[in-house]
């Protein structure tokens, strides 16, 4: 365990992968094959007795030309549509497992995939470990996630903690820096069973650690190191972290009038994100009652692409050039379902999945 104590200013901490998802959501991402005549960068043996065969070569590094890929086919044996993992990185699938594809399973109880594979560390390339799991999405889509996350305890004062790191948006790629994010999983000893999105702070943003705010500073690219630094800035920072100023921003809306955060002042504004991403409809549901329930009482924003002009309230496209800003604050990625809430004094108080509203916002503007 790393042993710190509370004069430091910065730690550096020693941090461990961990199979599973653990407390955190897992995510996924829709991969694609190729057909074997295609030209691939390594040669690889194939199984026999398997009919229909695609391929793919999935890099180690996301970012790196010339990384290092894991070979993985699919196709059909008999009746099944099936894939098959080159789990011990020998580049000969006749000898690995052949899977039959299934619904993607995102339970704690998963058939969770063991892999070896190569990575470039430096000039080196080192042999590394993790696990995978891989099922069907939407349609015939095929999704693969990576099923890891770091975890580092350590001791302040003797005091113990506990925090970890995921990176929902790097699902396929063995590297870290990718957007990740950190979370108090333990502290003094009280383990959360399970991590929410108010729980989570990005890169920059503060962990409170019994009284004592830090920074979260980095992790290293190979996932063995988190750095934090200690910080007494949460009352005067600006950001979307709970307890923060929030940021000021200016936005048009899609009856082209301009929204000034200044303006919006001396009411609840809630900045509800919606994404109809698969073809999911269930956030604009969500929004819709938001704003039946809530809409006199506060300021709603929407914010979305493609906005149906039949809906009820303020809407803000995402997609729009003129809220390239605003966009980059409040949204962050494509498809989000995240809620803001920033409060009279202008602070957030509260940042959720736009799901759990009827459970969030009752409380937090004490509305029956």
């Amino acid at each position: 365990m790393n042993q710190m104590i509370s004069s430091m200013d910065t730690i550096v901490l020693k941090s461990k992968k961990v199979k599973g998802f653990g407390p955190f959501s897992g995510m996924a991402t829709v991969i694609n094959f190729r057909d074997t005549s295609d030209t691939f960068t390594q040669q690889i043996v194939y199984p026999n007795g398997l009919n229909g065969l695609k391929r793919l070569e999935l890099k180690t590094d996301l970012w790196d030309p010339k990384s290092p890929k894991i070979e993985i086919l699919e196709g059909t044996f008999g009746q099944d549509s099936i894939y098959v993992v080159d789990q011990n990185n020998n580049k000969d699938l006749s000898d690995d497992p052949v899977n039959i594809y299934k619904k993607m399973d995102w339970s704690k109880n998963a058939d969770i995939i063991p892999i070896t594979y190569s990575i470039s560390r430096g000039d080196s390339i080192v042999q590394d470990s993790s696990w995978i799991s891989i099922g069907r999405g939407t349609g015939d889509n095929t999704l693969l996630g990576k099923r890891e996350y770091l975890e580092a305890s350590f001791t302040i004062d003797k005091e113990e903690f506990q925090i970890g790191v995921f990176e929902k948006r790097n699902t396929s790629s063995f590297t870290y820096g990718y957007f990740p994010e950190a979370a108090l999983l333990s502290s003094l000893g009280v383990r959360k069973d399970t991590i929410i999105y108010s729980d989570m702070v990005k890169v920059d943003e503060l962990l409170n650690l019994n009284g004592r705010f830090y920074r979260f500073h980095s992790v290293s690219s190979y996932g063995d190191q988190i750095v934090l630094i200690r910080d007494t800035t949460l009352n005067t920072k600006i950001g979307t972290q709970i307890g923060m100023i929030a940021p000021s921003f200016k936005a048009i809306t899609t009856a082209n009038d301009t929204i000034l955060s200044s303006e919006v002042k001396g009411k609840f504004t809630v900045i509800a994100n919606t994404c109809g991403c698969g073809g999911d409809t269930k956030s604009t549901d969500a929004y819709l009652e938001i704003e039946e329930r809530y809409g006199d009482t506060i300021r709603l924003l929407h914010v979305d692409s493609n906005i149906g002009e039949s809906l009820a309230g303020v809407h803000i496209d995402s997609m729009d050039d003129f809220n390239q800003n605003f966009y980059n604050i409040y949204r962050e990625q494509y498809c989000s379902r995240i809620c803001y809430v920033i409060d009279r004094n202008n602070r957030i108080v509260d940042k959720f999945d736009i799901d759990e509203w009827d459970n969030k916002l009752p409380t937090i503007l004490n509305i029956n």
